[in-house]
């Protein structure tokens, strides 16, 4: 059977019938990434594949990444998937759960966790599900950054959830030195605070991981971004 998902009350998303994706003006690195996914796309033969791609186009339309160049959010997703996919991980449920990883968050009245479930399997549903932050009552910032940690600690203790994070971290937190150099460096700041702590948290779980031969380069380049946390935190701390 070919899977659907109708998302709310709109369309009914089907793997064969692709919703558009923005392509003017936006920068050719954007492009070149959303290429290089569906040269590999093109290659598999699990539905479901597709079925996530286009569901994370239409769930984030309209979305657009806090970067410089204010790129469409599909972006991001579509980079979490191709950085594990870069690992030589290709298990389809994966790559589904990287797809869509922010899709409930982000728009629960369109997509539920059920829809996710009945459509890409209940391990799909779990991985998307332990990636989505709990609605925590109001808090000050640092109560808000232990509470995330603590959430990530915990959901990390899955591999699959891990090796998903994981790859979400990477694309977050290794752009905003640049995000810094564009003159917002507050904001970058704010996040730095946000993931640092999660640092150690990775570079203790990696090596007890079922992934840890895949990802062993991973936490030298830990290191590298825990430094590059630290100077913008340095930096902006310096101009406050």
């Amino acid at each position: 059977m070919i899977p659907v998902i109708t998302l709310g009350l709109g369309p009914q998303i089907t793997p064969s019938k692709r919703p558009q994706i923005p392509t003017l003006g936006v920068p050719a690195e954007f492009t070149q990434l959303m290429g290089r996914f569906q040269t590999w796309l093109d290659r598999q033969s699990d539905e479901r594949l597709r079925l996530a791609f286009n569901t994370a186009i239409e769930v984030h339309k309209g979305q657009t990444r806090m970067s410089p160049e204010g790129l469409p959010y599909i972006y991001h997703p579509v980079g979490v998937a191709l950085w594990i996919i870069g690992k030589g991980i290709e298990d389809p449920e994966i790559i589904c759960a990287a797809l869509l990883h922010d899709t409930h968050e982000d728009r629960p009245k369109l997509i539920s966790l059920d829809d996710i479930e009945k459509a890409f399997g209940k391990r799909v549903r779990n991985i998307v599900e332990s990636l989505t932050n709990p609605e925590w009552p109001p808090m000050d910032q640092a109560s808000w950054n232990k509470a995330y940690a603590d959430h990530v600690t915990d959901a990390i203790k899955d591999d699959d959830i891990l090796l998903v994070k994981l790859a979400d971290f990477f694309k977050n937190a290794a752009k905003l030195k640049y995000t810094a150099r564009e003159g917002k460096s507050g904001r970058s700041a704010k996040s730095a605070v946000k993931y640092l702590p999660l640092i150690p948290v990775f570079q203790a779980r990696i090596p007890e991981s079922k992934y840890r031969w895949k990802l062993s380069l991973s936490v030298a380049r830990l290191g590298e971004i825990k430094a590059e946390l630290e100077q913008i935190i340095a930096d902006d701390r310096a101009v406050s």
